[in-house]
């Protein structure tokens, strides 16, 4: 419960209650002896740290996270647990070094995440939109090109998430490359048209 608070506290951009719900759900995983939930609890306080501009702190969660996932089996992982994979963690660590303005790690795990992501049709658009933004800075084609993909995906898929994912991008796009850019402005109108926003 304390991971899944942390994880919304993420969503609605307060990063630094993120941290304090990450925080307290990795000493109830201690004491649960769950490595799964406190790779998971790892992982949250990494991306709240990744928002608050700490990168040293992001890494760290990181490395404790990797490791405490390897220590996870599926003896040890309660049923509930299970959707904490290693295409959910690879997604998660791309959304977190995203933040943490990483953007070649950050293409590396989305690109992993989507690769183990096969038939998971919510997954991949949530991936293919962390990898068009981790694209953002560095190359703006590949930024719209894959924005486009995701949206293309968005079919059927009624996401809160997905569409604030999507204006996520459209946002560091006009702000990276300017509204008046044509490739932008024809790209954050297609969705708008598609999102209705």
């Amino acid at each position: 419960m304390l991971a899944a608070r942390s994880h919304r506290a993420i969503h609605l951009g307060h990063p630094d209650r993120a941290v304090e719900l990450a925080r307290a759900a990795r000493h109830a995983a201690c004491d649960a002896g769950v490595p799964a939930l406190l790779a998971e609890a790892h992982e949250l306080e990494a991306n709240g740290h990744a928002l608050t501009g700490d990168r040293a702190e992001c890494a760290r969660s990181l490395a404790a996270c990797e490791s405490e996932f390897a220590r996870a089996t599926e003896e040890n992982t309660p049923p509930w647990l299970r959707y904490f994979d290693a295409a959910y963690l690879a997604a998660r660590t791309a959304h977190s070094l995203r933040d943490a303005g990483d953007w070649a790690a950050a293409l590396e795990h989305g690109a992993r995440a989507d690769a183990m992501a096969v038939g998971l049709a919510r997954a991949r658009v949530f991936n293919r939109l962390i990898i068009a933004t981790a694209h953002v800075q560095g190359d703006r084609d590949a930024a719209i090109r894959e924005g486009r993909q995701a949206l293309g995906m968005t079919a059927g898929i009624r996401s809160g998430r997905a569409a604030a994912y999507a204006r996520d991008l459209r946002k560091r796009l006009r702000r990276r490359y300017g509204s008046g850019d044509p490739e932008v402005a024809a790209f954050d109108e297609e969705a708008r048209q598609l999102l209705g926003s």
